[in-house]
């Protein structure tokens, strides 16, 4: 006589076979629980593999098997590229304030941006080892280093902001190639106001 298969196993199951079948590529996930509430967002290269990974037989991290019994569902967004997904990642982070992006940030080794105001034009920091401070602002943690990367490089381009070190920022007396290409507004030699230029590093963060 065949084992009938317990509620726990019947809602894995159900799972894995949703995941087997979900939209591929790039894009974020939303984890639910048993009332639909929204308990984990994350954001993958791959939506398919990634959310089956989640329903494995060993998961060693205590916090993250603590989630797997609580998801009962999840939803998948498509997006164009790895780092549209991650800046929509943390905009509905933001907004959603899950519980498990809650525990599992306190992770330390997860890369963030970090935001210096203490220079007059500051510039969008991948930091590690987030250092405290006044007037230095953080945002994250983010879960793929190399999607942090990508996204900061985007939102550089898009909101034309320098990407050059405080030394070199500080030696310069032409603008370099990023201003005569169009992705810098070259602040190194004032060729925008300091109010201007932060109101565009504001507009940045917005989507970070």
């Amino acid at each position: 006589m065949e084992a009938r298969m317990t509620t726990q196993e019947q809602r894995l199951h159900g799972l894995i076979d949703k995941a087997l079948h979900a939209t591929d590529g790039p894009g974020v996930y939303r984890m639910l629980d048993k009332d639909g509430k929204i308990i984990y967002i994350g954001k993958a290269k791959s939506l398919r593999n990634r959310v089956r990974s989640y329903f494995q037989v060993n998961i060693e991290n205590a916090k993250t098997r603590a989630l797997v019994n609580r998801i009962h569902n999840f939803e998948v967004i498509l997006t164009k590229t790895e780092a549209e997904a991650l800046i929509l990642e943390s905009i509905l982070i933001k907004k959603n304030k899950p519980r498990y992006n809650i525990l599992l940030k306190d992770d330390k080794s997860y890369p963030y941006v970090m935001i210096d105001e203490n220079h007059a034009f500051p510039k969008l920091q991948y930091v590690r080892k987030p250092r405290k401070g006044r007037k230095v602002r953080l945002f994250g943690p983010f879960a793929s280093a190399t999607s942090l990367r990508s996204a900061i490089r985007t939102v550089n381009r898009i909101f034309k902001l320098r990407d050059c070190s405080d030394a070199e920022f500080a030696n310069r007396s032409r603008p370099c190639i990023n201003y005569q290409i169009g992705i810098c507004t070259a602040p190194c030699t004032n060729y925008i106001q300091m109010e201007d230029y932060n109101k565009d590093v504001e507009r940045a963060l917005q989507v970070l």
